[in-house]
C-alpha cells in the first residue's frame, strides 16, 4: 500500500499509532479552517442538544460545548482511535456531563427518536455505508423542524483543479463524491425539506443543510 492509500485509509477510519496522529491532525490545518467557517452558518443556542457524526479529533465538540453550555453535546465515530482522542480533548466537558462521546455507526445511531436540535457531519458523509438510508437514520433522531448540516471540502466543485484532486483521493479510497446538486437530491430522497446550499468558492468548501 502506497503512502497516499495509507493516508486515505487513516482519514476514513484512523487506526493504530499513525491513526492517532491523523485524528489529532484533524483538529488543525485545513479541517479546522473549514470548521471555523461552517460555525458562522450553524445556529447554536445556549441549550442546544447537538450531535456531531464522525467527530474525529473532537475539536468541533469543544466548539459546540462553548456555544451551548446549557445544552448537551454528543459525538459519535466508528473509529475507536478517534473516540479515544476525542475523549482526551474533551475530558473536562465529559467530566462535567456536558459532552458524551461514543463509538458507533451512522447506520444505527444509539439515540432516541426526535432528540437532537441539530446534527452535523464534517467531511464524512461520503464514507457513510448507504448514504440515503443513513440520512434517514439521522432524520429519525432529529427533532421535527430541526436540521442536518453536512460540511465538506471533498466534493465536486466548479474548480477543475480541485475536482481532479478530489477524484484522485476518491479513487484511492474507493468512496463516492458528489456535486452540490447530487447531495441535494440525496437529501430530498431521504425525506429532508427546505434544503439550502452554501459554497465558499475561494476555499472550495461546501455546507448543505436539510430540515426534517
Amino acid at each position: 500500500m502506497g503512502f497516499k492509500e495509507k493516508m486515505v485509509k487513516q482519514v476514513r477510519k484512523p487506526e493504530g499509532r499513525f491513526g492517532r496522529r491523523m485524528a489529532k491532525m484533524m483538529n488543525y490545518g485545513p479541517h479546522a479552517k473549514m470548521a471555523k467557517w461552517a460555525f458562522h452558518h450553524i445556529p447554536v443556542e445556549l441549550d442546544s442538544i447537538v450531535l456531531d457524526i464522525g467527530c474525529g479529533g473532537g475539536r468541533n465538540l469543544q466548539r459546540f460545548a462553548k456555544y451551548a453550555p446549557n445544552g448537551k453535546i454528543y459525538g459519535i465515530d466508528y473509529s475507536e482511535i478517534s473516540v479515544k482522542v476525542s475523549k482526551k480533548v474533551n475530558k473536562k466537558n465529559i467530566s462535567s456531563g456536558l459532552v458524551d462521546i461514543r463509538n458507533g455507526s451512522v447506520a444505527s445511531l444509539p439515540y432516541a427518536d426526535n432528540y437532537f436540535d441539530l446534527i452535523t457531519g464534517f467531511e464524512c458523509h461520503f464514507f457513510w455505508p448507504d448514504i440515503v438510508e443513513d440520512m434517514k437514520e439521522v432524520k429519525r433522531v432529529l427533532k421535527p423542524g430541526c436540521s442536518l448540516y453536512l460540511i465538506a471540502e471533498t466534493y465536486l466543485s466548479d474548480n477543475e483543479e480541485h475536482v481532479n484532486q478530489v477524484k484522485q483521493w476518491a479513487k484511492l479510497g474507493n468512496f463516492p463524491v458528489y456535486n452540490p446538486k447530487e447531495l441535494e437530491d440525496l437529501l430530498q430522497k431521504a425525506g429532508y425539506i427546505n434544503i439550502e446550499i452554501l459554497l465558499e468558492n475561494d476555499a472550495n468548501w461546501l455546507l448543505i443543510k436539510g430540515k426534517k
